[in-house]
């Protein structure tokens, strides 16, 4: 498979990150079921549209049509810490379990076998073994 160079995200891609990201979240394995889904979907997009505000976004698309999303990690560096806060990191299905989102991790810092920071729980990457992955959601407090 060929995939451009890692690229930064650009207008046309937000529509696709959002969609992506609420859709992983609603129907996750960490979901409640006791949220109404408007509710769910309001409330999640304000938290999203905050991240976003003050991170970094990768973007890993199609050699030949870069407008083709294949996964994006959504990410923030702080001043005093090493290791990047990974917000999100999400791959289309079909795309998955070749390589891009490690690819999208190396590209922003955060090689195999190193700590992994994240807020969000995503089972997929909680059971990586390449990576030592702590789970810390009240890093998205700071600045809230």
């Amino acid at each position: 498979m060929s995939i451009q160079s890692i690229r930064g995200m650009e207008a046309g891609d937000e529509d696709f990150i959002y969609h992506a990201w609420l859709n992983a979240l609603w129907h996750g394995k960490y979901n409640s079921q006791s949220i109404p889904q408007s509710l769910f979907y309001a409330s999640y997009r304000k938290r999203i549209n905050r991240i976003l505000a003050n991170s970094d976004v990768r973007i890993a698309c199609l050699l030949d049509d870069p407008a083709i999303i294949l996964s994006f990690v959504v990410y923030q560096r702080q001043h005093d810490e090493l290791t990047p806060i990974v917000h999100w990191i999400y791959t289309k299905h079909d795309f998955r379990n070749h390589s891009i989102a490690t690819d999208l991790l190396r590209n922003i810092g955060i090689e195999k076998g190193s700590e992994v920071i994240v807020t969000a729980f995503n089972w997929r990457v909680s059971k990586n073994k390449s990576y030592r992955v702590i789970h810390n959601p009240f890093l998205l407090d700071r600045g809230e």
